[in-house]
């Protein structure tokens, strides 16, 4: 009868403590891949541009507020500020029922900081509120006993008689005791580019493509595209223009309408002409 040579160097007792270790440090594993993994929301929808005031959104995939913030820095914006009833309304039409899903959606809105004293994750000033003050928003309690420290606009059927959509509430940061999955919307502002001589630069996020534009400083026109539509690499890159004048010529960056890395399907507004002088 042959002997197990594996057999033989084992230690009584030792073999279910080995076996328990190697299933603990895999699970352990496992939990921290999941966490890694999880520090984004992904990309539902986007860019498209709202012609009202020339900055793209995106819709993102249902997820917490702090991680649809950080897709949003990631894209080069945030959480979407909202100046007016015209961009709530944009905001609304175009992402609360995105592919005849009924979506509440997250906005930049927090007061994480201060507790009552609410703001823009983006830093700009709170002057424009849409708070769904038939429920007495923002009222930091769904009556959980947790904390509500983040905006976001109520969905159209929010199964709450008093709370109506299109207007805001505040919700915990995983969106606990709201009715539906919660959607991040994020505003991206076209870039500002740095002039160096009759180069024009910016950094660039991989797979996203870009076109820069010109136009005269006090010009209320089209801005003109020059240059190719680049695609980024996560470097920095320069387009060499034609020498003008500055500062009676200014430049800027857009995002264009290809499908970006992660985005199942677009909306796509027009391109400017290219018009060179």
């Amino acid at each position: 009868m042959g002997v197990d040579p594996i057999a033989e160097t084992r230690l009584p007792g030792y073999g279910r403590a080995i076996t328990e270790f190697c299933m603990k440090t895999f699970a352990f594993l496992i939990a921290l891949v999941a966490t890694a993994v999880s520090v984004r929301a992904g990309i539902e929808t986007g860019p498209i541009l709202n012609p009202a005031n020339g900055h793209y959104y995106y819709l993102l995939t249902s997820d917490t507020w702090t991680n649809s913030e950080a897709q949003a820095v990631s894209l080069g914006g945030h959480l979407v500020t909202i100046n007016d009833d015209a961009e709530n309304a944009w905001v609304v039409d175009t992402f609360a029922h995105y592919g005849n899903v009924m979506r509440p959606l997250w906005i930049g809105l927090t007061d994480r900081d201060s507790e009552g004293v609410f703001g823009w994750v983006s830093g700009q000033p709170f002057t424009y509120q849409n708070w769904n003050t038939l429920s007495g928003e923002p009222n930091n309690s769904g009556g959980g006993g947790y904390e509500e420290d983040f905006g976001y606009i109520v969905e159209e059927d929010s199964g709450n008689p008093s709370l109506l959509g299109t207007f805001w509430n505040d919700a915990p940061e995983d969106g606990q005791a709201v009715a539906h999955p919660v959607y991040g919307v994020v505003e991206v502002e076209p870039l500002t580019p740095e002039i160096k001589g009759n180069n024009v630069c910016w950094n660039t996020l991989p797979g996203f493509k870009y076109q820069a534009q010109w136009k005269p400083a006090h010009s209320r026109g089209p801005w003109h595209n020059f240059g190719p539509v680049i695609t980024g690499t996560g470097e920095g890159f320069c387009v060499t223009d034609t020498p003008r004048p500055r500062p009676q010529f200014i430049y800027r960056v857009i995002f264009m309408n290809e499908e970006l890395p992660g985005a199942s399907s677009l909306s796509k507004p027009r391109r400017s002409p290219l018009l060179r002088r």
